[in-house]
C-alpha cells in the first residue's frame, strides 16, 4: 500500500539473574516463610481495619483531614491486598 512503512523487529535479549542459595542457606529460608506469610497477613489486616475506619468518618473528620467524600470512598474501595 501506498505511504505506509514497514516496521522493523528488533531482538530483545534480557538478562535474569536468580540467586540460588546454597543447600545449608535452604533450611533457614524455608524456616522464615511462615514469619513472612504472618507479616503479610497482619499488613493486610491493618489496611482491612483503617480503611473500614476510614469509611466511617464523618464530614467534619474528613474536612479537618483535608479529604473529600471521593478520596475516601476511592481508599475504602480497595481490596486489603492493594496498597
Amino acid at each position: 500500500m501506498k505511504g505506509e512503512t514497514a516496521m522493523s523487529r528488533k531482538a530483545l535479549t534480557v538478562n535474569v539473574t536468580i540467586p540460588i542459595p546454597e543447600p545449608r542457606d535452604v533450611g533457614g529460608a524455608i524456616k522464615r516463610i511462615p514469619v513472612a506469610v504472618w507479616h503479610v497477613v497482619l499488613t493486610w489486616q491493618q489496611r482491612a481495619a483503617e480503611r473500614a475506619h476510614l469509611a466511617a468518618m464523618d464530614e467534619r473528620m474528613r474536612r479537618d483531614m483535608g479529604l473529600s467524600w471521593e478520596d475516601v470512598r476511592r481508599e475504602a474501595d480497595k481490596p486489603f491486598w492493594r496498597a
